[in-house]
């Protein structure tokens, strides 16, 4: 459409920035701290994803904006907000399935979902699967620092499964977080398994949300009362500063 307008590459990245921008802050505003929200989302989803994997940012904005259609239990929007994302990188139909599972409340309804989300994965992913496969079945393909980006998702995973009930949430809400949790640590095998880290790497970009959530409520998590809030919240902003 913009090369059709007349308009150069610049106006495709001002709007791609746009979305990923208010995908963003929306989460953040619904977070107690919003503020150190964005702040965990500084030195990797901001400075390396959305400033390089215009497509996968663009996505991921979308998928931000599903999330807070899931805090508000409006799973159909959340729905269409991961096939907006999906149009743009067909990989974020994987948070459909996380936001779906949520609201299962037992095994058979888990399985019976799966089965039934793997039929539009497929048709969305079909057309891309050789491509992929032929892309990340070697080890031409690799993503330097990929250790580092998924121990950064590592920890905070870690974090929630060990101190979830210190971060009230809505049922569906603690069970779609635990999801991201798996996926974070399952990221953890998988680079050691698979021959091409920017596999991993990808996949590990859609438990960056997550890594969000538990820093920027660490401090509140901790203290009730925010009295430790900040010398908590010092060191989350050193650490961040680190990386």
């Amino acid at each position: 459409i913009a090369d059709r307008a007349g308009f150069e590459i610049w106006f495709v990245n001002l709007v791609c920035a746009i979305i990923f921008v208010v995908g963003l802050f929306s989460f953040a505003r619904r977070q107690p701290g919003p503020r150190l929200t964005i702040a965990a989302a500084v030195p990797f989803l901001v400075i390396v994803v959305a400033m390089s994997a215009t497509r996968q940012a663009l996505a991921i904005g979308f998928v931000f904006l599903a999330i807070v259609a899931l805090q508000d239990n409006r799973l159909w929007r959340a729905g269409f907000w991961v096939f907006l994302a999906s149009l743009f990188h067909a990989s974020s139909i994987l948070m459909l399935g996380f936001a779906a599972l949520s609201y299962t409340r037992n095994r058979f309804q888990s399985v019976l979902l799966v089965l039934l989300l793997a039929f539009p994965a497929y048709y969305l992913l079909s057309s891309n699967l050789e491509t992929y496969v032929d892309r990340y079945s070697g080890a031409e393909i690799q993503s330097a620092g990929a250790s580092i980006r998924v121990a950064m998702n590592f920890v905070p995973a870690v974090l929630y499964l060990f101190f979830s009930s210190r971060f009230p949430d809505s049922e569906h809400m603690r069970s779609f977080w635990r999801n991201l949790c798996w996926l974070a640590l399952a990221c953890v095998p998988l680079l050691l398994l698979l021959p091409s880290s920017t596999a991993v790497d990808r996949l590990a970009l859609y438990a960056i949300p997550l890594q969000m959530y538990v820093l920027g409520r660490l401090p509140i998590a901790d203290d009730p009362a925010l009295r430790a809030y900040s010398s908590w919240a010092l060191a989350i902003v050193g650490y961040l500063a680190l990386v």
